[in-house]
């Protein structure tokens, strides 16, 4: 690969845990940015001096805090993942608190938007990878939390536009729906019992929180990605249903209905 470095948001996620071994990186080179009140354990993989707990609720701090860390060391080309993201409650719609709905949107946001409003400083070959869940990209739509639903799916069209403008100053910008994976919200689906969300829905969230999971397939998409950049920007990439090859034009895009 020929990206060196690699920034990472959200690395206490069972995701990022589980995922950083197999991309072959070495650790001195990877850096983490996480919320203050997320695991303070961190991420074992990463070495404790490159790892950065912030106060995420102080929007014009946190991004000038993250810049200057970023130019102490982001000196070339880098990989970033963002896996950051806050599940919320789990919601009918006729039931639905519109105001936990959209606290759960804008939490998952935040961090997006903001990585994508500084990467427009990155060293040019920079690739911004965000993984988005809810089903978004794959064939199983996850309606449980509506309000982290409505952030997953917006991010779809948001990285297609948001990469158009990055692309100009060499930086691609992309998703990536990585498939169930043992985490918070599986866990919450799996422990439901209010009839809330199908018993298929809970049955399959058991089977994944006692499962092992498997980083083999998302590993190769995420070096695919990294390594094809012009395949990356703009596009929402299933690691489970999609082969590594160019699929053409529109494909990960939205498509327009005129």
């Amino acid at each position: 690969m020929s990206n060196k470095t690699l920034i990472v948001f959200g690395s206490t996620s069972s995701i990022a845990k589980v995922l950083l071994p197999d991309l072959n990186f070495e650790p001195k080179q990877i850096f983490s940015f996480d919320r203050v009140n997320s695991n303070q354990d961190g991420n074992q993989y990463i070495p404790k001096a490159n790892q950065y707990h912030l106060d995420w609720s102080d929007l014009e701090g946190i991004e000038k805090s993250i810049s200057v860390r970023l130019n102490s060391f982001l000196l070339e080309p880098a990989l970033v993942l963002n896996f950051m993201g806050f599940y919320g409650d789990i919601q009918r719609i006729d039931e639905l608190d519109i105001e936990d709905a959209l606290l759960t949107n804008s939490m998952n946001l935040l961090p997006f938007f903001l990585i994508a409003k500084i990467a427009k400083t990155f060293p040019v070959g920079t690739r911004v990878i965000s993984f988005s869940g809810a089903g978004v990209g794959g064939e199983n739509l996850d309606d449980s939390s509506l309000g982290y639903l409505a952030a997953k799916a917006s991010m779809a069209i948001l990285s297609e536009a948001i990469d158009q403008q990055l692309s100009r100053h060499g930086v691609r910008f992309g998703l990536i729906s990585p498939g169930a994976f043992p985490s918070r919200m599986q866990e919450v689906v799996s422990q439901e019992s209010s009839n809330k969300i199908p018993e298929s829905r809970v049955a399959r969230a058991k089977e994944v929180m006692t499962g092992v999971p498997s980083t083999e397939r998302l590993a190769k998409l995420v070096i695919f990605l990294a390594e094809n950049p012009q395949l990356l920007g703009g596009r929402t990439w299933s690691a489970n249903f999609d082969d590594l090859t160019d699929q053409g034009e529109n494909f990960g895009k939205l498509r327009r209905i005129y």
